[in-house]
């Protein structure tokens, strides 16, 4: 829905409701509400205001994005893309800065290379209206991302992914280096399969291991499990419920499993994050699947940082001897 054209038949105002489509069901995903401040001659918006929700009513928020984009390619790509997200409606926290670096871009929209470098804060001129200043001092990491193919949707088959950390005083400095080949997609364009092979230098000659993935089952003998009941912290990548389960073989049948790890996420901050968990630990796997629990153990997280950390953690681990719990440490 759009609205508030402007004398260039821009609009201004736009709300989007984005839904997920298997057969007959529609799952919603997102309710959007843009405000597009100004555009550039080629009808591009250049100021724009993001508010995501992960319902109609807007009773679940999930943040809040100012994004400033330019130097457009033909294809409808920015060259340079500046986005601070905010856990509130308001703008009053800030939990994520970055900017986006794009190159090598082809008629059709794909990006052969994005450098994508993350901020722990920024400041935005004209009371949160103007443009983004990111302070290099305050840089958190960087990403180097190259596409070297695509199939016919976009989607990225091959890539290398170079990951650097920033230090003051020293700057950026190596993290890792992945290569990674073999993607394939489903019909909504996410990921089924995918070969990742990780180096120890930034050249990528020195290799360390080789991870293929398959959906959300790892060939190296796991696999992992995750539902997401929570939207701010779905949205986020965290789960609300994680399975995690081990096999001595690559058939991966319940004869061959090794043990299953359950960690369950209690409550979660307003940004995400993870506060309390439980974590428990089965082996011995019977026909119904019902394993022998071996372990328990209570979390708490605390003094998350701009990036996601926990700055303090509490773990208290007991042995479980069937009805019996000790405490180990």
């Amino acid at each position: 829905q759009s609205s508030d054209y402007d004398t260039r038949g821009d609009a201004t105002a736009q709300v989007i409701d984005t839904y997920l489509v298997d057969g007959a069901t529609s799952t919603l995903q997102t309710h959007q509400i843009f405000t597009n401040r100004s555009f550039d001659s080629g009808h591009n918006v250049v100021n724009q205001l993001v508010l995501t929700y992960a319902d109609l009513t807007g009773a679940t928020f999930l943040d809040a994005q100012e994004i400033r984009s330019t130097n457009f390619y033909s294809s409808g790509v920015a060259q340079d893309q500046k986005i601070v997200t905010y856990s509130d409606a308001s703008k009053t926290s800030i939990i994520g800065a970055k900017e986006i670096v794009n190159s090598n871009v082809s008629s059709n929209g794909n990006v052969g290379t994005s450098v994508i470098t993350s901020y722990s804060t920024a400041s935005i001129a004209s009371s949160g209206t103007g443009d983004i200043t990111l302070d290099p001092l305050k840089a958190l990491s960087k990403q180097t991302v190259n596409n070297t193919s695509f199939d016919k949707y976009g989607n990225a088959l091959t890539q290398t992914i170079l990951s650097e950390f920033y230090t003051v005083g020293t700057g950026f400095a190596f993290s890792e280096y992945k290569v990674i080949s073999g993607n394939t997609y489903d019909i909504h364009s996410r990921l089924t399969y995918s070969e990742v092979r990780n180096f120890s230098d930034a050249a990528g000659t020195s290799f360390r291991d080789l991870q293929v993935i398959n959906y959300l089952q790892y060939v190296d003998s796991k696999t992992i499990w995750n539902q997401y009941l929570n939207p701010q912290a779905a949205r986020r990548g965290n789960a609300s419920i994680s399975i995690v389960s081990r096999y001595n073989s690559a058939s991966q049948v319940l004869s061959s499993m090794i043990d299953q790890t359950i960690t369950t996420t209690l409550s979660f901050d307003n940004q995400g994050n993870a506060l309390t968990q439980t974590q428990d630990k089965y082996v011995n796997f019977g026909s119904d699947y019902k394993g022998v629990k071996i372990s328990h153990s209570d979390i708490t997280n605390s003094d998350y940082n701009t990036r996601g950390d926990a700055g303090t953690q509490t773990i208290a681990t007991y042995l479980v001897d069937g009805t019996v719990s000790t405490l180990q440490t």
